[in-house]
C-alpha cells in the first residue's frame, strides 16, 4: 500500500473535484479520505488472475509456487478491499475486469478499455522485400515466470529441426537471461546474436521481420506485443500474448498452441512470404486504429463518467 499524504489529500479535496482518477490501485487507503462521489481506480490487470494463471500454466518449481500462493493471498485481500469501496475500477484486460467482479461479487464495478498504443517506428524491411535471412526477434529476457517452459521447448524444437530451419533464419535475443538459449542454438548451427541491453528498443523492433512471444502466462495487455504489431512485424505467440489486443489470429497475427510449432511456423513464413506479409500489415493497421490514444482516451473518459471531445475521424 502507498502511504497517505495528508497535505496532498487536503489539496485534492480543496478543489472539490467532480471526478478523481487514481493510479495505481496501491493507493486504495486514500479512497475513504477523498471527498468525491466519482472515483475511478486504475488497476492495470487483476493480480489475482495473474497469480491463478501462473499456478495453473507456469510450470513453476516448488519455491516459485509458494511465492505465487503468498502473492495470491495478499492480492486477493487487496482486490476484495477495493471491491468494498465506493469506486469504479478500470483495467486493461477484459478477463481481468470479469475476474475482479467475480471475486468481489459486484457486477458493473469494473470496466475494460483497450490499452493505448505507445510510440513505435516503422519497420525497415518487409518480409517480401528482405535481401538476407529472416530476422526473428525474442525480447524481454529469458527465464521469466510468465514464459513457463515455452521458450525452452521452442529452443528444443529448433535444435530438433535444424536441417529444415537453419537456412534463411537469423535469431536475435534482446534482454538478460537469454545466454543459455543463445548458446544452445549457436552450438546447433543457427545464426544467433544476443544483447543484454540495446540503446533503442524501437530500432531493434524495426530491424526485425518477426517477433516471437512465448507467453505461457499473462493478464492485462502486453505493451511489447502491441508495439511490435504496430511496427509492422509478423507476431507469433500464444492466446495470452494477444489477449486484449485488437488482432485476430490468422488475419493480424499468428497464434501457436504448442511451443514446438514455432520452428515450423517460421519455415512457413519463408515458404509463403506474401501471405505472412499480408498478416503483418493487417495486424499493424488494426492496432494502430483500435489502440490509437485518441480513441482509447475517449473511451476511458466516457466510461469513467466524463465527456471529453470525441477523437478525430
Amino acid at each position: 500500500m502507498f502511504p497517505v499524504i495528508p497535505q496532498a489529500l487536503r489539496e485534492i479535496n480543496a478543489e472539490r473535484p467532480e471526478l478523481v482518477w487514481m493510479y495505481p490501485h496501491w493507493l486504495v487507503d486514500w479512497v475513504p479520505r477523498l471527498k468525491c462521489d466519482n472515483i475511478v481506480v486504475t488497476g492495470p490487470d487483476s493480480a489475482v488472475l495473474h497469480n491463478e494463471r501462473a499456478l495453473r500454466y507456469g510450470n513453476l518449481a516448488p519455491p516459485q509456487k509458494r511465492e505465487q500462493l503468498r502473492l495470491l493471498s495478499r492480492n486477493r485481500k487487496l482486490e476484495e478491499s477495493l471491491g468494498r469501496m465506493d469506486v469504479r475500477v478500470h483495467m486493461v484486460g477484459r478477463r481481468d475486469a470479469e475476474r475482479f467482479e467475480e471475486l468481489t461479487g459486484h457486477q458493473g464495478k469494473a470496466f475494460f478499455v483497450p490499452h493505448p498504443l505507445y510510440d513505435y517506428s516503422e519497420i525497415k524491411e518487409k518480409i517480401t522485400e528482405r535481401s538476407g535471412p529472416l530476422r526473428v526477434l525474442f525480447s524481454g529476457g529469458g527465464g521469466k515466470a510468465f514464459d513457463g517452459d515455452h521458450l525452452e521447448r521452442i529452443v528444443a524444437g529448433f535444435v530438433k529441426t535444424f536441417g529444415e530451419n537453419a537456412k534463411g533464419i537469423e535469431l536475435r535475443f534482446v534482454g538478460k537471461g537469454y545466454g543459455s538459449q543463445a548458446s544452445t542454438l549457436r552450438a546447433a548451427g543457427y545464426g544467433v546474436t544476443q544483447a543484454d541491453w540495446v540503446p533503442s528498443y524501437e530500432d531493434e523492433l524495426a530491424s526485425a521481420h518477426v517477433h516471437v512471444f512465448p507467453q505461457a502466462v499473462g493478464t492485462g495487455t502486453k505493451g511489447r506485443v502491441l508495439t511490435a504489431l504496430a511496427t509492422g512485424l509478423l507476431c507469433i505467440g500464444t492466446e495470452f500474448a494477444f489477449e486484449n489486443i485488437a488482432v485476430e489470429p490468422g488475419k493480424g497475427c499468428v497464434q501457436y498452441y504448442e511451443p514446438e510449432e514455432v520452428p515450423t511456423l517460421l519455415r512457413s513464413v519463408l515458404d509463403n512470404p506474401n501471405e505472412h506479409e499480408a498478416i503483418a500489415a493487417r495486424g499493424a493497421s488494426d492496432v494502430r486504429r483500435e489502440h490509437d490514444p485518441k480513441r482509447t482516451v475517449a473511451q476511458f473518459w466516457n466510461l469513467a463518467g466524463a465527456k471529453p471531445a470525441q477523437p478525430e475521424r
